[in-house]
């Protein structure tokens, strides 16, 4: 992926319909713990995911927190350039609609 396409990722943007839903339905699941609304599902629905998509997107953003968790646990070593929260800008604009 290129800088601009990872940074987009990061901000829940992408130029393919799909990916941006599935990206903004992962954000969501973040910021609302879990708790999504009958709307957030008719959203998701909406935007052309099928229930499948809805449920690997619930199951990878649990298993990116739990690896986190483990992680933090753990003190692994970050062998990558790391990005914490709130070092890139945070767009809340999406292309998916």
């Amino acid at each position: 992926m290129t800088e601009e396409e990872i940074l987009d990722a990061r901000n829940a943007k992408a130029s393919n319909r799909q990916n941006a839903a599935i990206l903004r339905l992962a954000r969501t699941i973040t910021v609302q713990r879990g708790e999504l609304s009958d709307a957030d599902v008719d959203w998701a629905r909406s935007a052309g995911l099928t229930d499948s998509d809805i449920v690997e997107t619930v199951a990878n953003v649990a298993l990116n927190i739990f690896t986190n968790y483990i992680n933090q646990a753990a003190r692994t070593t970050v062998d990558f350039p790391e990005v914490k929260p709130g070092n890139t800008p945070l767009d809340t604009t999406c292309v998916c609609a």
